[in-house]
């Protein structure tokens, strides 16, 4: 985790606006908007071992959301991560043409090395569903990226972004290994 004259010369260095760091240090200072639960379909876990974090992060599920944790662990150009961060409100128009709206929890919001943002990690078949259901709040661009319009809209003024992540990209061997590995990773690399 960044000190905070670190956090304060990478703001400086972004040039991010006065909103988006008042929208960064909230999310910095604040506790998750709610605490992650196993369903019928997942398992939550807590995952006590950041190399990056002086905290536990938390996760929905085990394949995707817990993958994340650990691509964004070993990710270089990630030095914070901040689990079930402060909702915001999003609106987009139904299959019905009505507008709603409703408070938005990501999974994550990430500092980077050149830009900071909101995270969503879902499995493909999830995605593939609710792009039927809620077309104009999910869907698959044609670069194979899915999107979510109404968390861009609401990401970009602030010169921040919003992306989805299915669980497509996930290298399940690699996150196996990761997984067993973890402690010796932990050691060799010291403490965050």
């Amino acid at each position: 985790m960044l000190s905070d004259e670190e956090y304060n010369r990478w703001c400086a260095r972004l040039n991010l606006s006065p909103e988006a760091i008042k929208v960064i240090d909230h999310i910095r200072s604040s506790p998750p908007a709610r605490r992650v639960r196993s369903g019928p379909f997942n398992v939550s876990e807590i995952f006590n071992q950041s190399l990056k974090m002086p905290h536990s992060i938390q996760s929905e599920s085990r394949t995707v959301e817990s993958a994340a944790i650990r691509i964004n662990e070993k990710d270089n150009d990630v030095l914070e991560i901040w689990d079930q961060p402060p909702s915001f409100t999003i609106n987009y128009k139904g299959t019905n043409g009505r507008t709603l709206g409703h408070l938005y929890t990501a999974d994550f919001f990430l500092l980077r090395r050149n830009r900071a943002g909101w995270e969503e990690w879902k499995p493909e078949e999830a995605l593939l569903l609710l792009a039927k259901k809620s077309p104009n709040r999910y869907l698959l661009g044609s670069d194979g990226k899915w999107r979510c319009p109404p968390c861009e809209e609401y990401a970009a003024p602030l010169g921040l972004y919003f992306e989805i992540h299915s669980s497509s990209e996930i290298n399940t061997v690699l996150q196996r290994n990761l997984h067993l590995l973890w402690p010796v990773i932990r050691a060799e690399f010291g403490e965050a």
